[in-house]
């Protein structure tokens, strides 16, 4: 398998999911293959998303029924991100607005904030610290007016997990996703200088690589493969698809 041959060439792979693992609700043939192959001493391999409102043992219970067995330490998703965004802002222990789903506000509270109840937005909004923009098929309005008037009024600022627009839903598809409701949000007054933030992939990418270094400071068989040109450092691969 000459896909195989290249992988192991590698002592990391950075992995994107959609488009490359899946398309949509179908996984990718030959690729539960392939990373069955490379299990017993193929590369550290890490999977990155922008899915900020999927946690991650969902994620991989849901590639598990494509026959993608990923273990969850091994997957990093956008929503993670918030965890060292609530450090560097100090939001932990600040009340915050969800607008998105029940997971997307699971990942605020990961990160140390406190979601205000949706039935309590419209008249909580004025509290909020930040306004925390996941995904969800159930948009709720009043969720949404609270989170615009925040912004409007208070010019309180917002975090967006996931930059893109749209992303791919099955069969040729795309599903409106948080980064088209940030942009709504930025329409809807000024926003304090540099307090909007969407994350592209370079923040997950972040993360994989602190992940890599606490499993190698951990693991003290880390493999060092004589290469010749790069002699004596780990490689690493990334993989992405370009599916938006």
């Amino acid at each position: 398998m000459q896909s195989l041959e290249i992988f192991r060439r590698y002592d990391v792979v950075l992995c994107d999911i959609d488009g490359v693992l899946h398309t949509g609700r179908d996984g990718i043939e030959g690729v539960p293959q392939l990373l069955r192959a490379l299990q017993p001493s193929g590369p550290w391999m890490f999977f990155l998303t922008n899915n900020g409102s999927a946690l991650p043992e969902q994620i991989t219970s849901w590639l598990g029924q494509m026959g993608l067995e990923i273990p969850t330490a091994s997957l990093i998703t956008a929503g993670e991100v918030l965890v060292d965004a609530f450090r560097e802002l100090g939001l932990v222990g600040a009340p915050v607005l969800n607008l998105g789903n029940e997971p997307a506000a699971e990942y605020v509270r990961r990160a140390g904030g406190v979601p205000i109840p949706t039935g309590e937005a419209r008249r909580r909004y004025g509290e909020a610290r930040a306004v925390v923009v996941g995904s969800t098929r159930h948009l709720n309005k009043d969720v949404l007016d609270a989170a615009c008037n925040a912004i409007h009024l208070h010019r309180t600022p917002v975090l967006c997990t996931n930059p893109d627009v749209f992303a791919p839903s099955h069969q040729g598809e795309i599903t409106f996703v948080a980064g088209g409701l940030s942009e709504t949000c930025r329409k809807c007054g000024p926003l304090a200088a540099g307090r909007w933030a969407a994350w592209p992939m370079t923040q997950p990418l972040a993360r994989a690589n602190t992940r890599l270094h606490d499993r190698a400071r951990d693991d003290r068989s880390v493999r060092r493969r004589d290469r010749g040109e790069g002699r004596g450092r780990s490689s690493i691969a990334a993989s992405a698809a370009t599916t938006r």
